[in-house]
């Protein structure tokens, strides 16, 4: 995923967070350099650029951290590279899914299993 498409992700997901009323929010990237620049406000003066929306949107009442991850998280993983064709909203971990989900909880860091 390109900055660009991690950095709209982020946008689009704390609107989603934002509507559903929830108020306590981490969000965990692998892309270091976007979770520097969003952490250190350095959003620029543009108020059309996809990073000073979403430093608009930290400014509400609310707890959000961004935080960066080394890329082991394969569940995020998983779901991101499945968003890019699909529309999907879980509220259920979906049975293809439970062994990222063990292997994400016990710690596991192996390479993603999507191509």
């Amino acid at each position: 995923m390109t900055l660009g498409a991690e950095e709209w992700a982020i946008l689009k997901g704390l609107n989603l967070a934002w509507d559903l009323g929830l108020r306590a929010i981490v969000i965990e990237s692998d892309a270091k350099e976007l979770v520097d620049r969003l952490n250190n406000d350095r959003s620029g003066n543009s108020g059309n650029s996809v990073c000073w929306q979403i430093q608009n949107l930290r400014k509400k009442e609310w707890d959000i951290r961004i935080e960066y991850i080394h890329r082991a998280n394969q569940v995020a993983d998983f779901l991101a590279k499945r968003g890019i064709s699909s529309t999907m909203f879980l509220d259920v971990c979906p049975e293809f899914l439970r062994s990222l989900v063990l292997k994400d909880k016990l710690g596991f860091n192996s390479p993603s299993l999507i191509p």
